[in-house]
């Protein structure tokens, strides 16, 4: 459950091969959001978004990861 996150970015930080590996994508007028199932896999790709504060990261929910894998079967 440590590797799972909830990415909230701006429209356009991400490189499109990064959203496409989101699950649960929410997209609100002014940002978006997404959970990656590992965070390690991903952090080299973020870190220059999360430095300019385009990108923040949480720690995911029980329930948004059980939602997520419920969906991909």
């Amino acid at each position: 459950m440590a590797r799972w996150k909830r990415i909230h970015y701006k429209e356009g930080a991400l490189p499109p091969d990064v959203v496409s590996q989101l699950t649960d994508v929410r997209r609100q007028p002014f940002s978006s959001s997404g959970l990656v199932r590992d965070f390690g896999a991903l952090r080299a790709a973020l870190e220059a978004g999360i430095a300019s504060g385009e990108v923040k990261v949480e720690n995911a929910r029980l329930d948004d990861i059980l939602i997520a894998l419920h969906q991909g079967d």
